[in-house]
């Protein structure tokens, strides 16, 4: 799949600079990575406290 990524020149320069640096990469490589540490899932809180109050109330015997 194609996409287009908009940069600004002097992010460009520094991903050209970089990859010049570390030939083993490649743009999408680069991008990818990045995505990877810095995109994270959001938490749904309620349903973590519903999952911790039932485990609670296991390790207490009381019914579910």
């Amino acid at each position: 799949m194609k996409r287009t990524l908009y940069i600004t020149d002097e992010l460009w320069t520094q991903l050209d600079q970089y990859l010049k640096d570390h030939p083993e990469h490649n743009p999408s490589s680069v991008v990818q990575e990045a995505s990877e540490n810095t995109v994270t899932v959001p938490v749904n809180m309620e349903m973590f406290q519903e999952i911790y109050s039932m485990v609670a109330r296991y390790q207490t015997g009381k019914e579910l």
